[in-house]
């Protein structure tokens, strides 16, 4: 009799702590998918970082802004070897390869309807009066640009579509990096139509 109750109980133990670990799987699985994101080549893009592309692209379809939006600052200081710096100056950036930035542009472009990417931050960069490639931050063009897209010092960004148009991506300490430098790249880079969205 005792060994039949030993063999329940530890049958009821056995599939408690399958239960237990399958929930502690699951969990393992979401974290990793929300923080180390493991994504299959973009079809019709040719450059050797596809399975970035792809991995940016999944992020932005699930409407995973904030994710997505660090990404994206990955993306680009891996692709001018400044990950060390964790940020990119006016210097790079005027350099930064049209291809790479284009992909990134298209994507966060058609993810949003338009809302956001970074033509859409240069048209209102300059219609706040933004001149190419401006550094200082304490120019009165710069402050309007700040509030048209809702960068607010002391507030964090606001990664849904509520946000107002041009708010994303934020790269860098205030968006500098996302709102300055890159706005003009992107319209000398589109100027030049050196590459077709797929």
């Amino acid at each position: 009799m005792s060994g039949k109750k030993l063999g329940f109980h530890t049958t009821i133990e056995i599939v408690a702590f399958l239960s237990a670990l399958a929930t502690i799987m699951g969990f393992v699985y979401f974290f990793y998918d929300r923080h180390f994101v493991t994504c299959k080549p973009m079809e019709g893009f040719s450059s050797n970082r596809d399975a970035y592309y792809s991995c940016l692209r999944k992020l932005l379809k699930e409407n995973r802004w904030e994710d997505a939006n660090r990404e994206t600052l990955r993306l680009m200081l891996q692709t001018v070897n400044r990950e060390g710096e964790g940020f990119i100056d006016t210097k790079t950036m005027k350099e930064f390869p049209c291809k790479d930035l284009l992909i990134i542009e298209d994507l966060w472009s058609k993810a949003s309807q338009g809302r956001f990417g970074f033509d859409t931050q240069q048209k209102i960069w300059k219609s706040e009066g933004g001149e190419p490639y401006l550094t200082d931050e304490n120019s009165e063009a710069y402050h309007r640009f700040r509030s048209a897209v809702g960068w607010k010092k002391g507030k964090d960004p606001n990664f849904s579509l509520n946000a107002p148009y041009g708010h994303l991506p934020i790269l860098g300490s205030h968006g500098k990096i996302g709102g300055i430098a890159n706005t003009y790249r992107i319209a000398e880079c589109l100027e030049k139509k050196e590459w077709e969205a797929p």
